[in-house]
Parts: structure tokens; sequence; C-alpha cells
């Protein structure tokens, strides 16, 4: 049985063969196809086509989840969500700014308010950190819930950005239905502050 291999774009990624064995040396980044061959003594042929994508190192930074996953206050009342954040990736990745979001659903992206914007020191490749985030009610808020969640920012050479939002937490904002002051029909809105402890306190 004799063996053969060829690359589709030699400049990204060469192959050899040893025997029946076939290496794929990565050169550059891009893609190739590489066509394996075999052939016995008596003309049988066979053929297998694939393809590598060689990709550059890069930081990844992603949510890992966050607790607690609900919450239930009154007006004028703060709980404290933790946000784990990892670079998943094989690069450290530059200092970036992690944003606190506010969205009517548990599906968190960019396009949600944002309520707070934090520096995020950098971090590690396969580091992770710990991110409080502490939410309170104003005094006049509206009963209802809402979602509270962080997306941070890209950061230069990033190898996937589709993941840089977390899941939400649930708040939800209980008013009493009656009592002095304001009741629950003269409260017109959800009204929440955002703030996180200064970076060196993290």
């Amino acid at each position: 049985m004799s063996y053969g291999a060829s690359s589709s774009n030699p400049s990204v990624a060469a192959v050899s063969v040893s025997g029946s064995t076939v290496a794929v040396a990565a050169l550059a980044t891009g893609s190739t196809t590489i066509t394996v061959s075999a052939s016995d003594p008596a003309g049988l042929t066979a053929t297998h086509v694939f393809e590598v994508a060689v990709l550059v190192p890069g930081p990844d930074l992603t949510f890992t989840g966050v607790s607690p996953v609900s919450a239930k206050l009154a007006p004028g009342r703060s709980a404290t969500f933790t946000f784990g954040i990892r670079n998943q990736g094989t690069a450290p990745s530059a200092a970036t700014t992690i944003r606190a979001m506010r969205s009517p659903n548990p599906i968190i992206s960019g396009r949600d308010t944002e309520i707070g914007a934090y520096a995020l020191a950098p971090l590690g490749a396969n580091e992770q950190r710990a991110f409080p985030l502490t939410i309170t009610v104003d005094a006049g808020s509206a009963a209802g819930t809402i979602y509270i969640g962080m997306c941070v920012d890209a950061v230069q050479g990033e190898s996937n950005t589709r993941n840089n939002c977390s899941d939400g937490a649930r708040l939800t904002i209980a008013v009493p239905s009656a009592g002095r002051g304001l009741v629950a029909r003269d409260r017109p809105a959800i009204r929440i502050w955002a703030h996180s402890p200064p970076a060196g306190d993290r």
C-alpha cells in the first residue's frame, strides 16, 4: 500500500506522509484543503479530502455564570449579583470595559439598556475573575420584573466575540399595594441603580 497527500494552499499548511502516517504542519493563518490518497498493488485507489483552518492564538472573554440567579427586592433595598468572567482563550486579554445591562428578558445583549460601565483588568489565558455588581431599587420604583446582566467589550485579537454577554439574573421588585405615601399605581416605572466596588477591592 502506498500513500500520498497534498495541500491546496501549502503556504498555510504543509502535508507530509511517512509510511501510513499523514502529518499536517500549520504555517500561517488561513484555510486549506488536504487530499490524501492510497493505492494498493492491484491498482485500487481511495481518496479522502478534509479542510484545515489555521487560527492565530488569541483571548476569548466569556461569562461562566451569575449568583444568585434571582432576587426579590422592595423599593429602597439592594442586592449584589456576582458574575464570573473567564478568558478561555490561549493568550492574555488586554484591559477592557465591562458593562452592566438591564433587559426585559433573560437573554442579555449589547442592545439592552446600559446601567453602568466599569474597568476590567487584563486576564491571563484560562484566568477567571469574580465581578460583583450591586443593584439598588429606587424608593419610588414601580413593581415588576427585569433581568440584570453584563457584557464585556471585545479585546484586540479576540477569537470569539459572540459570547461576550452573560445570562440574565431575574430581579423582581415588589411594591406594597396600599399604605402611606405612594401606592403601586402611582409609580410610573421601574427605577434601579447599579454600582460595583473599585477595581482594587475586587
